[in-house]
């Protein structure tokens, strides 16, 4: 059941700081997960001659 006297712009005024506050972290979040992307989307690894991944077998001739 609701309460009988909701009055959503009342309630709305007294959460602003907290909707706020979401709305950072959310924005926070969205930007911090584009970082992440655009970093490893940017960075060239790269190989040292001489060096294999360890899961490359390394076969003798």
């Amino acid at each position: 059941m609701s309460a009988p006297d909701t009055n959503v712009e009342k309630q709305e005024k007294n959460h602003r700081p907290s909707l706020i506050g979401i709305k950072g972290a959310i924005t926070f979040g969205i930007l911090m997960l584009l970082a992440i992307i655009a970093y490893s989307l940017s960075s060239d690894e790269v190989a040292i001659e001489g060096e294999t991944d360890a899961a490359t077998p390394v076969v003798a001739e």
